[in-house]
């Protein structure tokens, strides 16, 4: 299933017009969505860098639970870094960026790796939103 989702290219969509393509995304013309932005880092850890969309969960209101609905992995990542997600279905997220500190789970955040979220997200039809995010240093 990791692999499944470490094939997903948030920034292309393949024009297809199913609405059932995996996690948050939507190919349907009339019903996308999207967040772009910046992801700052100044501190003095190494890793690969995963921008995403957590879906909002009930039972975890203030913070993401399990893996990405949709994301862009970076093997190598220089800071600030831009990033696009787009052909994103309208529904209620956390967009949040984690450095994966020993590159061993990029979609699992541990308590090794540096993260930041930001506040829950509510994406409607045709949203075009930025949103910058800065890792914290420590």
């Amino acid at each position: 299933m990791v692999a499944a989702w470490l094939g997903l290219s948030a920034s292309a969509c393949d024009g297809a017009t199913n609405p059932g393509d995996a996690g948050g995304r939507d190919a349907g013309v009339s019903t996308r969505a999207a967040v772009r932005g910046a992801v700052s880092y100044e501190g003095g850890e190494d890793g690969s860098l995963l921008i995403g969309l957590w879906p909002f969960d009930s039972a975890s209101p203030s913070m993401p639970v399990g893996p990405p609905a949709d994301f862009v992995p970076v093997d190598v990542p220089a800071f600030p870094h831009t990033y696009e997600i787009d052909a994103i279905r309208p529904g209620t997220y956390f967009v949040g960026a984690v450095l994966d500190v020993g590159r061993d789970s990029p979609t699992l955040p541990g308590v090794e790796d540096v993260a930041v979220y930001g506040d829950r997200l509510d994406l409607m039809a045709g949203d075009d939103i930025a949103i910058d995010l800065t890792l914290p240093n420590d």
